[in-house]
């Protein structure tokens, strides 16, 4: 199989889409608890679960959700500028190299390696590779990054090929 070598400067829209994904989940659960939440309060202020019913009661449930996941989007556009703007590890141009033995990676602080066997899991998204060392450290590919679709496809195969089947979510494999 083919070598994999790629170069790029993380931007903070990838950093941005990172932690979008990877909070997804919890801004699910957290919105369907504060919808509860606030039937619960409806139904405690007026004593009736009727109330419920009100074509009102519902439109403003949902444009609370609305507002508040718009909020933490929001929130989230913030936090991520303030940590991408200082951390100057993650804006230095990084160079990957993916073989059938480990993923090689140099920037301006040092090099490296990571032997597939280390790597937690893979994750593909629309825009990107995430290689995970743990739950919460990845790598972030960007795939704007790569040469082309066989790049894309060759990198996709190395991963599935090395790693089992409950370590990654890849697009198309």
């Amino acid at each position: 199989m083919n070598n994999v070598e790629l170069s790029f400067t993380t931007s903070y829209e990838d950093y941005y889409r990172l932690n979008l994904w990877h909070g997804r989940f919890g801004r699910m659960v957290a919105m369907v608890f504060y919808f509860l939440l606030f039937l619960g309060a409806v139904v405690y202020q007026t004593g009736s679960v009727e109330a419920l019913l009100e074509p009102f009661v519902i439109g403003a449930g949902l444009l609370l959700i609305l507002v508040l996941y718009g909020f933490f989007l929001l929130s989230l556009k913030w936090r991520s500028r303030r940590v991408y703007n200082s951390d100057k590890l993650l804006q230095q141009e990084q160079h990957f190299v993916f073989t059938n033995e480990h993923i090689a990676f140099t920037n301006a602080t040092g090099t490296g390696s990571m032997a597939w066997d280390d790597v937690y899991k893979a994750v593909e998204t629309k825009s990107h590779f995430l290689i995970y060392m743990g739950k919460m450290r990845s790598l972030i590919i960007p795939k704007a990054s790569m040469s082309s679709e066989a790049d894309i496809s060759a990198l996709r195969q190395l991963i599935a090929s090395k790693l089992g089947s409950g370590k990654h979510k890849l697009r198309g494999a």
